[in-house]
């Protein structure tokens, strides 16, 4: 009876044992065929799409003078198509709209993603410029702006970036308002429950595409770092100044 028991054990243990192994190496060929989401800028992104296709102006929009910056976040599948564009920032909502459907169409050059199981998924901000001129609704990306638009603040000689400033509440009062921008680089939620009154918000994974474009300050541009960590906001100066804006200061609590 003993032995009989014993037997029962150990083919018992044996079937657990091999369960367990069967459960383990399944979990591990599932997370071994996820593909990995590998992120580009979007000027990288922009050199391998196939076809490009702007967002159109919508008629609504034009018609009630709206305008703005529209900006999304797309992930790319396996298969080289946008799978998913989120909307993070658009002057209205049929503009954001606009901007889904033409994404959505867009697709990458065969080779980038492998077209395998193995193959990443890649994911990218992408920004539109949406203006009217002389009664048109114009469609730009952001190379397109630039060459229209030239940052206002002054180029930093050549060698290497000037020592960045650093100002309280008091020193920002004397500051003509007129030639000074300043500037929140914290995310868009944040930005909305509290910011300084005046502030333009620009996060600090976009600042590089849309800092020469939309910062146009002939004086300095005041980083607030008084509700953002310090050295986050030392990373948006050193952004700035590698732009080309030489008078940068960062505004301290």
């Amino acid at each position: 009876m003993a032995g009989r028991s014993s037997s029962n054990r150990t083919r018992m243990a044996a079937v657990c044992a091999a369960v367990i192994t069967i459960g383990v190496g399944s979990i591990a060929v599932a997370q071994s065929s996820k593909p990995s989401l590998t992120t580009v800028s979007e000027a990288s992104l922009r050199n391998i799409v196939v076809n490009p296709v702007k967002p159109s102006y919508p008629a609504a929009s034009l018609r009630a003078g709206i305008s703005g910056v529209a900006v999304a976040r797309v992930i790319f599948g396996t298969n080289g198509h946008a799978k998913q564009v989120d909307v993070t920032q658009a002057p209205d909502e049929a503009i954001a709209q606009a901007l889904r459907q033409a994404v959505m169409t867009w697709t990458i050059k065969p080779g980038q993603t492998g077209g395998n199981h193995q193959a990443p998924t890649i994911h990218s901000t992408l920004t539109f410029y949406f203006q009217i001129s002389n009664g048109e609704g114009v469609v730009s990306n952001p190379n397109e702006m630039r060459r229209i638009v030239r940052p206002a603040g002054k180029r930093r000689p050549s060698g290497g970036p000037s020592a960045v400033k650093q100002i309280g509440a008091e020193d920002l009062k004397t500051l003509s308002s007129a030639a000074t921008v300043v500037l929140d680089v914290r995310d868009r939620a944040s930005f909305l429950r509290h910011h300084r009154n005046g502030a333009i918000n620009i996060p600090m994974p976009e600042l590089t595409v849309r800092a020469p474009i939309e910062l146009r300050a002939e004086g300095y541009v005041i980083i607030d770092c008084t509700r953002h960590v310090r050295a986050s906001c030392r990373n948006a100066a050193g952004v700035l100044q590698q732009t080309g804006f030489s008078q940068v200061a960062l505004l301290l609590p």
